[in-house]
């Protein structure tokens, strides 16, 4: 699950543009599709999605971005 309705009570993803962001990050993903309305939700993510290896690997790029942004600000 992603909780994309929490981020938006932490700087920077209190920003929809930030959150949006996220969830293009995470589409980019092969087999991942999040719908945009569900950038203030709690949408998941089938585990599957992360069998391949260089997904499982842009995931963790992605989660380690969304570390460094918070860290950052």
């Amino acid at each position: 699950m992603i909780q994309f309705r929490d981020l938006g009570n932490t700087m920077p993803f209190d920003d929809e543009i930030k959150r949006s962001e996220l969830l293009r990050r995470l589409n980019d993903i092969p087999g991942i599709k999040i719908p945009h309305f569900a950038v203030d939700k709690y949408p998941s993510i089938a585990l599957t999605a992360l069998n391949d290896e260089g997904a499982t690997r842009q995931f963790l790029d992605v989660m380690d971005w969304v570390v460094q942004e918070i860290v950052a600000s």
